[in-house]
C-alpha cells in the first residue's frame, strides 16, 4: 500500500497509541515468523489498520502482553496474542506486495525495475505460501491488478473508473470471511477507503507522471506542469478527496466495534485528513521553490 492510512498522533490518547503500536509490532513479529525476517520490511501502517479494524469487530480479542521488539530487543513493546487475524493480515502484506512488485517491474523506471527484479525471487517464494493460505484473496488481488492494467491502457479520464479496481480490492480484503450486514458494511468501507487511496496517490504522483508520461487520470484535465500551478488543481483534487474521505467516515457508522473505536476514528477522521494536508503541503513547497528559482533568474537578467 501507500502509507497514507495512519494515525494522527497529536489527537490520539497515549494508551491508544500504545495499542496501535502494539498491533504494528505484533504484525511485524508474525510476518517474521511466517515469512522470514526480510518480510518485515514490507509492513506499513496501512496493513496495521486492516488488522485493527478486523480485530475490533471480533467478539473477543487476544490479550496484549508486554514484551520486547524482535528487531531491537532493547525496546519494549506490547504484543497481541491473537495470532489468527494477524496471520491473515501478514498473508495480505505478502500478496499485495507481490502484485505491486509485478506492477513496478512492468511500469517502473530502469533502476526501479532492476531493484524489483533482484527482490522478486525471494518475494515469489513468500507469495507461493501466502497464495496457498489465502487462495480467494490472492485471486481477488490478481484480478484487481489486471483490471487496473486494462483501465490504464485504455487511457480513461474517468476518476471513478480508474479508482474502481483499488476500491474492489480493499473491499474484498476487509470483508472476506464476514457475512450478512457486517460484510455489506465492511465492503462499502473498504471500497471507499481504496478509492480514496487511489485518488490521493494520483494527486501525489501527478508531476512525476506528467514528466515520465505514465498514466494518471488527472492528466486529462491537468496535462502539464503549468496547469498545476494555479488554485484550480488544488480545489479540484481537494473536493474529490474530501467527498470520498467524508463518505468513508460515514461508512464507520454501519460497523459495530467492540474495541479500538477511538483509534479507528482517529485514523479515518484525523489521519486521512493529515495525509491529504501533507501531500498538498509538499506540492506547495515544490511550487514555492520553483517560483523562487524563477524569481532569482528574473532578477539576474534584470541586472
Amino acid at each position: 500500500m501507500t502509507g497514507y492510512i495512519k494515525a494522527f498522533k497529536p489527537e490520539l490518547k497515549i494508551k491508544d497509541y500504545e495499542l496501535y503500536r502494539g498491533v504494528y509490532c505484533s504484525e511485524c513479529r508474525v510476518l517474521g515468523r511466517l515469512y522470514t525476517p526480510i518480510a518485515r520490511m514490507l509492513l506499513s501502517y496501512d496493513f496495521t489498520f486492516l488488522s485493527i479494524v478486523r480485530l475490533a469487530l471480533q467478539e473477543q480479542c487476544g490479550k496484549f502482553e508486554k514484551g520486547r521488539c524482535c528487531v531491537n530487543p532493547a525496546k519494549k513493546c506490547l504484543k497481541c496474542t491473537d495470532d489468527a487475524e494477524l496471520e491473515r493480515s501478514a498473508d495480505v502484506v505478502i500478496i499485495v506486495s507481490y502484485y505491486k512488485l509485478l506492477d513496478d517491474i512492468a511500469d517502473g523506471g530502469f533502476f526501479k525495475r532492476l531493484a524489483c527484479r533482484l527482490i522478486k525471487p525471494a518475494l515469489s517464494l513468500m507469495h507461493k505460501k501466502a497464495a496457498r493460505r489465502q487462495e480467494m484473496l490472492d485471486r481477488a488481488v490478481a484480478s484487481a491488478m489486471k483490471e487496473q492494467e486494462k483501465i490504464e491502457k485504455s487511457g480513461t479520464a474517468s476518476l471513478d473508473e480508474a479508482a474502481d479496481p483499488s476500491g474492489k480490492m480493499l473491499a474484498t480484503i476487509f470483508s472476506q470471511g464476514y457475512y450478512g450486514e457486517d460484510k455489506i458494511q465492511l465492503w462499502r468501507f473498504g471500497y471507499l477507503l481504496g478509492r480514496w487511496i487511489y485518488l490521493l496517490d494520483a494527486v501525489d504522483d501527478i508531476e512525476k507522471d506528467i514528466k515520465s508520461g505514465s498514466y494518471n487520470p488527472l492528466k486529462a484535465k491537468f496535462p502539464d506542469a503549468n496547469s498545476l500551478s494555479g488554485d484550480e488543481f488544488r480545489k479540484f483534487a481537494k473536493e474529490r478527496l474530501d467527498l470520498t474521505a467524508g463518505e468513508t467516515a460515514n461508512a464507520l457508522g454501519g460497523l459495530k466495534f467492540n474495541r479500538f473505536g477511538d483509534i479507528i476514528e482517529n485514523v479515518v477522521c484525523d489521519g486521512m485528513f493529515a495525509s491529504q494536508t501533507e501531500v498538498f503541503r509538499k506540492k506547495e513547497g515544490v511550487k514555492n521553490e520553483k517560483e523562487s528559482v524563477l524569481g532569482s533568474r528574473s532578477t539576474g537578467h534584470g541586472e
